[in-house]
């Protein structure tokens, strides 16, 4: 029942009840497990297996889950000697498909985080390979009522099959407006999906 408020680089619990903030986390340079150095908070979910968890997407300062029992956070960044990390700092949306994975658009390829093993599988553009994601770009993951999911970019969209690990993408060559970058999606009542763009 209560808020998590994310703003520039600050962490906050606000109570409803009492309309006053009961606890705020930022960064502390002589704490490892305090909160991530960040630009902002984007993103603020909390794990559908354990509700002790909350996952935090952050602009420059990777994937970040808090532990609330102990108060512990642990940051997942990009690190360019492993690539097995994260593929970029810079999220905006972090989505959690409740089987015990994440997904993570990042403005340089999407992330697949497995939350019990903790390893990153990374897709990226391929123009030589039509069934690789449209856009290294990326900026939501949305699961519709079918299961599938969505991955929203620069130039179009993606739906991922799961059972092949491959794309297949919607752009300017289906009629979507050439360079657009896709934003946000959405599904109607009627299995529609509704994809607000730069261009409409």
């Amino acid at each position: 029942g209560m808020f998590w408020v994310g703003s520039k680089n600050v962490l906050a619990v606000f109570d409803r009840e009492t309309g006053k903030v009961i606890r705020h986390y930022e960064h502390d340079p002589d704490n490892p497990h305090s909160f991530t150095r960040c630009k902002s908070i984007r993103s603020i979910i909390e794990d559908r297996d354990d509700p002790n968890l909350i996952w935090i997407g952050t602009h420059g300062g990777g994937l970040v889950k808090l532990d609330k029992r102990q108060e512990i956070f642990t940051t997942y960044k990009h690190d360019p000697e492993y690539p097995g990390s994260l593929s970029y700092d810079v999220l905006r949306i972090i989505y959690d498909d409740g089987r015990g994975v994440i997904w993570i658009p990042t403005f340089k390829g999407l992330n697949r985080f497995d939350t019990k093993t903790e390893k990153f599988t990374h897709y990226f553009h391929n123009p030589d390979k039509p069934e690789s994601i449209h856009s290294n770009f990326l900026v939501e993951a949305y699961q519709d009522s079918s299961g599938r999911l969505w991955i929203t970019g620069k130039f179009g969209i993606s739906r991922f099959d799961e059972k092949t690990e491959t794309f297949k993408s919607y752009t300017g060559e289906n009629g979507f407006p050439e360079g657009a970058l896709f934003i946000d999606i959405r599904e109607d009542d009627e299995g529609n999906l509704w994809v607000s763009s730069s261009s409409g």
